[in-house]
């Protein structure tokens, strides 16, 4: 039985929805980005941003105005 109280939101990463609410957060917002991701995503990445993540998170910062963060040792854009 779906429960209408439920808050869903889709991952601005990879796009599956997860549970963010009600008492059950099963992912993160990362405000340095302005992104919200599900907790796959988060936890996947947490040496940096993977490579193939990059042109859509590039894409997102140009589209909000916001600035490109320094990248870590591995030359990846930083988690956070």
């Amino acid at each position: 039985m779906n429960d209408p109280d439920k808050i869903m939101l889709p991952c601005d990463i990879c796009g599956q929805q997860f549970q963010f609410g009600r008492h059950i957060y099963n992912g993160k917002v990362i405000h340095t980005y302005e992104l919200t991701v599900c907790r796959t995503c988060y936890d996947s990445n947490h040496d940096g941003w993977a490579p193939h993540y990059e042109q859509k998170i590039l894409k997102h910062l140009k589209e909000k105005g916001i600035k490109v963060p320094e990248r870590n040792e591995s030359g990846w854009l930083p988690r956070e």
